[in-house]
């Protein structure tokens, strides 16, 4: 199982190492300050799919967890039962707009205001081995709230997966991402020479190995 799981995770490492935004329900930044590359603007938040904030009254906050009730269409069958499970994450749900696919709804049985759980916008293959398109949004979350967010990304490929994951294990997630290129990227003429290629390749199986070892039920990918 991990050996299909490091097969997954190491499959296109020349995506780019795009920066994450962060937010939890109350607008204030997760923190990433051991994320290289992350952004923890203050900026304010939008209706543009960001986790919104959290300083709505009860009546609107029981609206938010009736999955039956949503102001875009692209969710009318949205299903936000918690389907989905890490150990760190805890039960979850997550859809993915059928009108937008950078715009997604998520609801969480387990509450998190500490490290915040993260989204990475995924390519999934037909034989299940992905990589990331874009910069990954976060938030702190409450128990049994609804989340819409939007997923920015920097390919061409269209987003048709996620990657679930605490904050905490976002920088070594991509790491393993960027391990072959950021290898080949230090040798000049990496790329021509097969020799080089394949210990770019050993290299990026070690991190990979070890993110799996360590972070094993930190994660969930989920196809759509």
């Amino acid at each position: 199982m991990k050996i299909l799981l490091i097969a997954t995770l190491m499959y296109s490492f020349i995506a780019c190492d795009a920066p994450m935004r962060s937010r939890d329900p109350l607008g204030k930044p997760v923190n990433t300050s051991d994320i290289p590359g992350a952004s923890s603007s203050n900026d304010g938040v939008t209706n543009s799919g960001e986790p919104s904030n959290d300083s709505s009254s009860d009546d609107s906050d029981q609206s938010d967890n009736n999955d039956s009730e949503t102001t875009d269409t692209g969710f009318k069958d949205c299903n936000l039962g918690y389907v989905h499970y890490a150990s760190a994450i805890g039960n979850f749900g997550v859809c993915q707009s059928s009108t937008n696919e950078k715009m997604f709804e998520t609801k969480f049985a387990q509450a998190d205001s500490s490290i915040g759980t993260c989204y990475v916008p995924l390519r999934v293959n037909p034989d299940g081995s992905s990589f990331h398109l874009g910069s990954a949004e976060c938030v702190h979350h409450q128990a049994g709230k609804k989340y819409p967010f939007t997923l920015n990304k920097d390919r061409s490929e269209k987003i048709n997966g996620v990657m679930a994951i605490k904050a905490n294990a976002l920088n070594a997630y991509m790491q393993c991402m960027t391990a072959k290129s950021q290898y080949m990227n230090s040798y000049v003429n990496c790329a021509y020479s097969q020799q080089c290629i394949n210990a770019a390749d050993n290299f990026a199986l070690q991190v990979c190995s070890n993110f799996v070892q360590i972070y094993s039920g930190y994660f969930k990918q989920i196809n759509f």
